[in-house]
């Protein structure tokens, strides 16, 4: 399943709903990837713990606020990382979708009491530039509303897709692109997870202090 078949509307006045989500502990599973990964990435570690010190007041100064460590413009690297981890671990790997009448989806027949299921992570993680004919050749079949609302992230580079790298959320010019490229851990649209914010808020928060009390090491 690829990114171009979950930016889907359906046909007529029915909705499909939420039934299931593969998300156990998920702050503190997340948690233990970033580790996983940092410990595994000194350089990484480094780069983001130097953009820690010289942005954030020293500890004596203030109290850093989250709003501080949620602020992509101050701190694009430590949000590249917290989207990266979340990328790579897919600990929300999939979720399910029930019909409650019948619909058409990217020119498929789907009777009421479907169950679909989207396989977020293996999109986010893998949908590399090789797959752009495919979400292409799907344009012709999608929904009125789906043509319009047109594709807003990339793709990512097909040698690396599936290494963790934080700076392929990074522009030239040092800032964080959140449409670098497919991204879905909380799903899509109004009916994605509603802790999206306090999510990414705490794993930064998580990071960033275990980052400016050591290193992890591998």
């Amino acid at each position: 399943m690829h990114s171009a078949d979950l930016r889907v509307s359906t046909n007529g006045p029915c909705t499909v709903y939420p039934v299931d989500l593969f998300l156990i502990s998920a702050t503190s599973t997340t948690l233990q990837w970033a580790v996983k990964y940092l410990a595994r990435a000194p350089e990484v570690q480094r780069k983001l713990r130097r953009e820690l010190v010289e942005q954030l007041p020293n500890p004596g100064e203030r109290t850093i606020t989250y709003k501080e460590l949620s602020d992509s413009k101050l701190l694009p690297y430590l949000t590249a990382v917290v989207y990266e981890v979340l990328r790579v671990a897919r600990v929300a790997n999939a979720v399910n979708r029930d019909t409650t009448c019948d619909t058409v989806i990217l020119g498929h027949h789907i009777p009421k009491g479907t169950q679909i299921f989207f396989t977020l992570g293996y999109t986010q993680l893998f949908e590399s530039e090789n797959h752009r004919a495919i979400a292409d050749g799907l344009e012709g079949i999608r929904s009125e509303s789906s043509r319009k609302g047109g594709r807003k992230e990339g793709y990512w580079s097909a040698d690396d897709c599936t290494e963790f790298r934080p700076e392929r959320w990074i522009m030239p010019d040092g800032s964080f692109n959140a449409n670098a490229g497919p991204w879905f851990p909380f799903s899509l649209g109004f009916r994605g997870c509603f802790g999206i914010r306090l999510a990414v808020r705490i794993l930064a928060l998580r990071v960033f202090m275990s980052l400016t009390d050591d290193l992890f090491r591998y």
